[in-house]
């Protein structure tokens, strides 16, 4: 809705700026007019107000009438699958209609009034007008996290959207109301104090005017000064988390905690929290310090039964003065009672909030939700992170030395109309005080916790218990209404969720916990520790956070409508099992969020250890991002950590085809995802996202400040959005490194591993590589220096070698591919390889290639039987690779897993040996996988002199870079030619285009020219970033690839001093490789070779040239 109330008013102020465009003197001449006939003076307020009610009624019909437009578009959905708007709520539409517009559209009115009255020249005017829009857009467009809050500085009421939290008006949104309202009569009275004609009622509007204008400033004090306040707050917490050194060491490690919560959401909590801890430091002598939310009150504190003075300052540090020291491993107990209402704000102190931080995607406000902390009389929802119980330090995810474990039993009263979830198993309590008014559960956990979080609201609780395993989902009636449908399909998805949870269980994955809690939450709400994308997000080791968008916002009874049985009939189905197939389709190929049916079965490790040390937060990532791995390699890509969407998974990674091949799914599936795209919010966002995260941090540049410095001095900086991004991008790398040399299994051995040694405790990295050392995992050889070090590999590959070898107990014949690779970089290297098949023969590709041949092509791109192993080798160190495929290998594909621009790819070429009657019976016997080696590469060749896409002389259209002509695209090719990089760049436009090499060639003689053709042979682009725009390949004809669009007639024309030479060569006809292109006799000098397609509507592409000097002479 944001989109729609702050677009609207600009877009206006454009059309204002025509509206105003006429002359003011015609509708003055008017009034004259009627002075005369009428013998009746007409004042300027008259006027003026005309004018402005005219404006405001053309600005404001328009604008009803679109919105109409959108309502009745979204009304027809309900009958017509077609999916182009989302339908606003009515109060929410009538608020905006009625209160919003006519005060924005009054102000755009009289502030264009008030320019013509001053400037008194339309020119003018609208110059000053059109400055005030670009000046107002690039403001709005340009506030960050830190200043959102001066959105409140708009005319709006409230907030829009949310069923379980409704928007509440106070007292501020009046002021800021009024404000606005004052402002406007300020600027209308002004204007009619400066309109030029005689009027008896001037002095009468100056003083009018100079009131609304005290008004007008006491309402923006006001709203300012609350504004201000609350960034001064935010700001002083901020720094003192920068300054503070207490925030690291904690005195004491808390065993259990027990709290007497009474919830009263209209007024206050009232909390007494019982802690039972061990003293961590060698001694506390004067002080404990202990963390609570600075909005309570605290009013007393015992210690071990003896009352001592406290103080909570206005940093959330409460001091505990002591009587007598405290020795390193005493046991104490702990009781603090305290009352209010907590400061929402105070949740910035988690790092998942903090500008500086937080990742770009994250700061559309409008989607991500801004709300730290909610406590209405609607809806509460207060984080761990927000300390309303009291911590031992504070939840500062980047600072923790370490993770407090503790038993939790909470006993919380609250109204009889609403339910809570706390963590832990809910037994209701019967209380026959009179004096309590409202209800009472005991929440307690039979395992430790890191982290305490209360949800409560009107609720419905909705339970069903499945296989031993209670299942809970707390959602608010209007919800319920509007998954009414699932009454109907209750018994179908609970034997779906039984027959996936009895599957997991045989796969050894087995349920963490006897409760699951899914709590729906306003979709204002922001949640720790997730991402924009999720719309299943974790609060705990077994609760999950259900936002309002996505599955609550179908009205399911409107989807799937009774009028519809009959079809199902038809199908032999029911409109229960027509559900249950979406919601499965949904949720597993779900693009906005990830896999429903794996996450219920993940353990989530990280809730149950923690990481401590000087690598803990980059190690804590990368652990998080392979647990991720372990559970969603197969699936979207988005992780449950939030910050590893799939624009930001390394480029190696196998593509997914759930992505993009809607076409390969079923007609029920794509039905239910057509519902699931009526929700506009969710897929606004996901486009604004996906933008963001193409313009912002899938870029080269991100790539190469992460390759500058290492994770240690990225650490030491000063985070901003963008070096967080390169810290999360290098994380993700090192853990699919991890990933892919380790495998599933060892993977989940390796976790199960250290659960098994540091459950409730927490664990470094030197505990992590004892750990693998003690497993035979190869963890600290992967991941070699990656905290202080900044080295890179540097892979070089030799030619490769296939035997056919013919087995007598099979009816095929297989071979055997080796090759060698060499380290001679610094860095530890991991890199992938495969093999692509023969399909169209040796040389070009034929036009006519077959479906079949299309389909083994794309499995072996997509990661079909052609894979070899995942090798990790040492710096200076060689390997011997090995890959027996079924079909005849046509190049070997060597992909290194490290970071590096491009992603690295190397294609080599495999010289068949058919004939293997006199080769080694050594190099015969089956071998797949990798084994050390002596080879070391030769000394390099004389290339001659080689020009390449990526040189500045390289030009398109008449000199322009490549990045500076829309028209071009650069692209990342195992096969192209490129000494730290192989790209090449190409054009498919209609329009006339060329592509230019200079050189300068050094002595005169006879020089041979060479253009270099990629081998596309069985490889066809690199998704994402590939040159085969999404859809080419998936649906339609298979058969259309990207070379046959570029292949044809080359003209190359040559100019060199005085020589210039025209050549036409077939690349259709030719060999992949240095083809050859003509040998001319050249002087010392500047050559530039131009290429262009034969035809002017023909495609283009060029990858490098080489000039080579074949005799010397004049």
């Amino acid at each position: 809705m944001l989109l729609v109330l702050g677009g609207y008013p600009l877009l206006l102020l454009a059309c204002f700026l025509c509206f105003m465009g006429r002359n003011l003197l015609t509708r003055d001449q008017f009034f004259r007019i009627h002075e005369v006939v009428d013998a009746r003076p007409v004042s300027n307020l008259q006027i003026l107000a005309s004018k402005v009610l005219a404006l405001v009624i053309v600005g404001w019909v328009p604008m009803a009438v679109f919105l109409g437009g959108v309502q009745l578009c979204a009304f027809l959905q309900n009958f017509v699958d077609f999916n182009i708007a989302e339908s606003f709520s009515t109060l929410s539409l009538l608020k905006f209609l009625l209160i919003t517009c006519p005060i924005t559209l009054s102000f755009v009115a009289v502030l264009s009034l008030l320019f013509n009255v001053i400037f008194r020249n339309n020119l003018l005017t609208m110059a000053v007008l059109l400055g005030t829009v670009i000046g107002g857009y690039y403001l709005i467009t340009n506030l960050t996290l830190l200043q959102h809050m001066f959105f409140e500085g708009l005319p709006l009421v409230g907030s829009f959207g949310s069923d379980l939290d409704p928007e509440q008006i106070g007292v501020l949104d009046f002021v800021r109301y009024s404000g606005y309202v004052a402002l406007v009569l300020f600027l209308f009275l002004l204007a009619v104090v400066l309109h030029r004609r005689r009027d008896t009622f001037m002095s009468r509007d100056s003083i009018a005017g100079s009131v609304c204008g005290l008004v007008f400033v006491a309402c923006i004090v006001t709203s300012s000064t609350f504004a201000m306040h609350h960034a001064s707050r935010v700001q002083q917490w901020t720094n003192f988390r920068d300054l503070s050194t207490e925030i690291n060491n904690p005195q004491i490690d808390v065993v259990e905690m027990t709290a007497q919560v009474n919830l009263n959401p209209k007024h206050r909590l009232t909390i007494t929290t019982e802690l039972s801890a061990l003293v961590l430091a060698e001694t506390v002598h004067d002080s404990l310090t202990i963390w609570l939310n600075p909005g309570f009150v605290v009013s007393e504190v015992l210690l071990d039964e003896a009352r001592v003075k406290s103080e909570l300052d206005k940093n959330g540090t409460l001091r505990v003065e002591l009587i007598k020291p405290l020795q390193e491993g005493q046991r104490i107990n702990l009781s603090i009672s305290y009352h209010g209402k907590p400061d929402l704000a105070f949740g910035y102190f988690d790092s998942s909030t903090d500008v500086r931080q937080i990742p770009f995607w994250d700061q559309l406000l409008s989607y991500m939700g801004s709300a730290h902390g909610i406590f209405s009389s609607n809806y509460v929802g207060l984080p761990q992170e927000i300390a309303w119980l009291p911590s031992a330090f504070l939840p500062l995810h980047e600072l923790r030395e370490r993770k407090d474990f503790f038993i939790s039993n909470i006993n919380l009263t609250l109204p009889k109309d609403w339910e809570a979830a706390l963590p832990g198993k809910k037994l209701l309590l019967e209380d026959d005080d009179p004096e309590i008014a409202g209800k009472q559960y005991e929440f307690k956990t039979d395992t430790p916790v890191s982290s305490v979080d209360l949800f409560a609201g009107p609720l419905k609780v909705v339970s069903r218990e499945i296989g031993g395993t209670n299942f809970e989902l707390l959602i608010s009636e209007r919800q319920l209404n509007r998954l009414g449908i699932l009454g109907e399909a209750v018994e179908e998805l609970a034997e779906a969720l039984a027959e996936q949870l009895e599957a997991n269980t045989t796969d050894g994955f087995e349920f963490p916990c006897d409760d699951y809690r899914f709590i729906s939450v306003p979709q204002h709400y922001r949640v720790y520790g997730g991402g924009t994308f999720l719309n299943l997000l974790l609060s705990d080791k077994c609760s999950y956070l259900l936002r309002e968008f996505d599955v609550f916002s179908v009205d399911w009874q409107r989807a799937i409508p009774e009028y519809m049985n009959a079809f199902f009939e038809q199908l032999g189905t029911s409109r229960a099992d027509y559900l249950v197939t979406i919601l499965t389709q949904y949720f597993r190929m779900n693009v906005q969020g990830f896999n429903f049916k794996l996450d219920l079965f993940n353990t989530y490790w990280d809730h149950e250890v923690g990481i401590v040390g000087p690598e803990a937060e980059p190690l804590s990532l990368v652990m998080s991002y392979l647990n991720d791995l372990f559970w969603y390699a197969s699936m979207d890509g988005f992780s449950a950590s939030g910050y590893f969407p799939k624009a930001m998974k390394p480029p190696q990674a196998a593509t997914n085809f759930g992505y993009y091949g809607w076409e390969g799914r079923n007609s029920l599936g794509r039905s239910g995802l057509r519902i699931f795209r009526r929700v506009k919010p969710l897929i606004r966002h996901v486009d604004l996202v996906e933008d963001v995260v193409s313009k912002r941090l899938n870029t080269e540049e991100l790539q190469q400040v992460a390759l500058e410095s290492s994770i240690q001095q990225t650490m030491r900086s000063d985070i901003d959005p963008f070096l967080a991004e390169t810290l999360r991008l290098r994380c993700a790398h090192l853990s699919f490194q991890l990933f892919q040399v380790l495998g599933k299994d060892d993977t989940k051995l390796l976790f199960d591993e250290l659960l098994a040694r540091y459950r409730y405790s927490n664990f470094n990295l030197e505990d992590l590589y004892a750990t693998s050392t003690d497993l035979g995992l190869p963890v600290k050889d992967v991941l070699g220096n990656w905290f202080s070090g900044n080295e890179q590999p540097q892979f070089e590959v030799s030619s490769a070698q296939t035997f056919k070898r013919t087995l007598p107990d099979e009816l095929e014949d297989e071979y055997q591919t080796i090759f060698h690779v060499f380290n001679q970089g610094r860095g530890t290297g991991v890199f992938r390889t495969s093999v692509t098949t023969d399909f169209g023969g040796f040389g070009a590709l034929t036009p006519e290639v077959s479906l079949q041949a299309s389909y083994d092509a794309q499995n072996m791109r997509m990661g079909g039987s052609g894979q070899g192993p995942v090798v990790f080798i040492q710096p200076g160190e060689s390997v011997e690779i090995g890959i027996v495929s079924e079909r005849e290998p046509m190049r070997v594909i060597v992909e290194p897993l490290n970071l590096k621009l491009g992603g690295g790819r190397v294609a080599v070429p495999t010289k068949v040996v058919q004939d293997v009657r006199n080769v080694d019976g050594d190099l015969l016997e089956e071998f797949h996988g990798f084994r050390v080696s002596d080879w070391k590469p030769p000394p390099p060749a004389e290339l001659g002199i080689v020009v390449d896409d990526l040189d500045p002389t390289c030009s398109v259209e008449n000199g322009k870079q490549v990045d500076d002509v829309k028209t071009w695209r650069r692209v990342d090719y195992p096969s192209a030619w490129g000494s730290s990089r192989r790209t090449m760049v190409y054009s498919e436009s209609e329009n006339p285009k060329s592509i230019a090499f200079q050189t300068d060639l050094p002595n005169a003689g006879m020089w041979l020219l060479e253009f270099h053709l990629p081998d596309f042979r069985g490889q066809f682009g690199d998704f994402p970033r590939g040159f085969l725009p999404r859809g080419r390949i998936g649906s339609g004809n298979l058969s259309t690839f990207f070379w046959q669009s570029i292949a044809g007639e080359y003209k190359f024309t040559v100019e060199a001093g005085e020589v210039t030479k025209v050549i036409d060569v077939s690349v259709s006809e030719s060999d992949f490789g240095w083809i050859y292109i003509t040998e001319n006799q050249l002087d010392q000098g500047t050559a530039v070779v131009n290429i262009e397609p034969s035809n002017i509507d023909g495609k283009l592409f060029g990858d490098a040239i080489r000039w080579i000097q074949v005799d010397a002479g004049e």
